[in-house]
């Protein structure tokens, strides 16, 4: 017997690029609904845009991200140097502010 929501539904697991493909769900959700969200660089991403997916993502850009990894690997202890004084004293913002919002409206 497979598993079903207290409504009957079969429970599933949706891959989505933007809040906004899902939007309409978060209209109809219910008490008993259960959202949940992958947090790492999904909810809040850096500020600054060479820390952000997009920047990797982007053929000609994550070029530049390669070049500063050679970079960074030439300096004594690499791995503070970047994780350390970079990523650690990054601010962060909102990826999509719908995605806030909507949490909030949970």
């Amino acid at each position: 017997m497979e598993p079903t929501g207290l409504d009957g539904a079969q429970p599933h697991i949706t891959e989505i690029n933007s809040i906004e493909e899902v939007a309409v769900l978060f209209e109809y959700a219910h008490p008993d609904d259960l959202f949940v969200f992958d947090v790492d660089l999904v909810i809040l991403e850096p500020v600054n845009p060479a820390q952000q997916m997009r920047f990797h993502a982007h053929p000609e850009l994550s070029k530049i991200k390669a070049a500063v990894g050679e970079f960074i690997k030439k300096k004594p202890n690499p791995d503070e140097f970047y994780f350390s004084r970079t990523m650690q004293r990054e601010p962060s913002q909102p990826v999509e502010q719908a995605l806030i919002d909507n949490i909030l409206a949970l």
